[in-house]
């Protein structure tokens, strides 16, 4: 984007305020020849419309943002997808492997057993190291940018491993092995873990 959204909005903001800050002088020096209620009264109106009209470019100026923002994610959705295709694809192979599977939420631990999952009849690994190339995840941030995370389904309510991934954990290695819970302690359905398992991306 030309601007930056924070500055955007701090320009937005400060012509606001700066505009409260004109209104409030000129009434400072007119107010010796009006009533002090009149000129209250001109005050909030010229304030509140003030206010009415920032709240409004803000509003505009947000959805234009995540419009820009929803549109750079499908453009590197459809590159991503791209990438996968000229790599072979993604398929589960015939051999599994155990993981230590942690809720990202409330940290317990699990183990599971998977199939490995290939692109291009490579398997993926259990990298955790950021100075080793992990298939896929790397090519696509070399191209992209950005982080790249491949998520495979642990079992049948949708709960979502971290099988390869370019994001960090706190120690420094890559964040495989945590999974989003499909479902929350409350019962509150995750909206990612929903949306993959309904096949949406």
């Amino acid at each position: 984007m030309r601007l930056q959204i924070s500055h955007r909005l701090l320009a937005l903001g400060l012509g606001g305020v700066l505009s409260t800050a004109v209104v409030l002088v000129g009434v400072g020096a007119w107010q010796s020849s009006r009533s002090a209620d009149s000129t209250e009264t001109e005050v909030v109106r010229q304030n509140t419309e003030n206010l009415d009209r920032t709240t409004g470019e803000i509003t505009t100026l947000v959805s234009s943002v995540a419009e820009e923002v929803q549109d750079g994610v499908a453009a590197d959705m459809k590159a991503a997808d791209v990438l996968l295709a000229q790599r072979g694809g993604a398929r589960l192979s015939g051999r599994t492997t155990t993981w230590t599977a942690t809720n990202q939420t409330t940290q317990a631990k699990k183990t599971v057993t998977l199939p490995r999952l290939t692109i291009g009849g490579r398997w993926l690994g259990q990298n955790t190291d950021t100075g080793t190339t992990t298939p896929f995840v790397d090519d696509v941030v070399d191209q992209l940018g950005g982080a790249v995370t491949v998520f495979q389904r642990m079992d049948d309510a949708g709960d979502l491993l971290r099988v390869g991934t370019t994001v960090k954990a706190t120690t420094g290695k890559r964040a495989i092995g945590t999974y989003i819970p499909a479902t929350a302690a409350d019962g509150t359905a995750n909206a990612v873990a929903t949306a993959i398992k309904a096949g949406k991306s």
